[in-house]
């Protein structure tokens, strides 16, 4: 596991890596453009299947989704971004109403698709057959309604015998930033050193 900036810094190395059986890349709408540094070397690695984790796959045009499609399933959508630029992005950019990809029938309702010409509404309808090959969408109210109620739980550890006239020392000497440190790891023993200097 690792950030896409750590990834830069050591793709020769993982790219030696044999065999990489599953690749999930978390936040994916990062790999957008297939022509950047990070979706190429990512792209390069030789793993059996490929799984992006993002809520937005389409942030400003289909053509985002092409190069995340291209990705993870190469040629689902088209065999080149020109022919999914011809037969999906550019004819659903003259719809009139918005389309969702993983909605039934194109994304509108029956009374919306008559508005709609006919090459707009093939294109939606082979967008959202192609989109339900290797998407799955989960809305947030489908996944609140599965989790657990929330438990929340505070627990101050005690103090030992010197820690108190410590942390009054560090509250009157340190900066905020090293009584932070101290408040957030409070480890049993941490502080447990000789007695801190008088005040004098």
């Amino acid at each position: 596991m690792m950030s896409y900036e750590m990834f830069l810094q050591h793709a020769d190395r993982v790219a030696a890596l044999a065999n990489v059986d599953l690749l999930v890349c978390d936040e994916g709408h990062r790999l957008k453009n297939l022509g950047i540094k990070t979706t190429t070397l990512l792209s390069k690695l030789p793993a059996r299947r490929r799984i992006l984790l993002t809520g937005t796959p389409v942030q400003n045009n289909l053509n985002e989704l092409w190069s995340l499609a291209e990705f993870c399933a190469p040629g689902v959508l088209a065999d080149s971004q020109e022919e999914f630029r011809l037969r999906i992005a550019n004819p659903l950019s003259l719809a009139r109403r918005p389309v969702d990809p993983l909605a039934d029938e194109g994304g509108w309702e029956d009374e919306e698709a008559e508005e709609e010409n006919a090459n707009v509404i093939e294109a939606a309808r082979r967008l959202t057959t192609a989109v339900r090959k290797f998407m799955l969408r989960r809305t947030a109210d489908a996944v609140c309604r599965r989790l657990p109620g929330k438990s929340e739980f505070t627990f101050l550890p005690g103090l030992q015998s010197t820690e108190p006239r410590w942390c009054y020392f560090a509250a009157a000497n340190m900066s905020l930033s090293v009584m932070m440190l101290i408040y957030f790891c409070p480890t049993k023993g941490m502080l447990d050193r000789p007695e801190p200097p008088k005040e004098g």
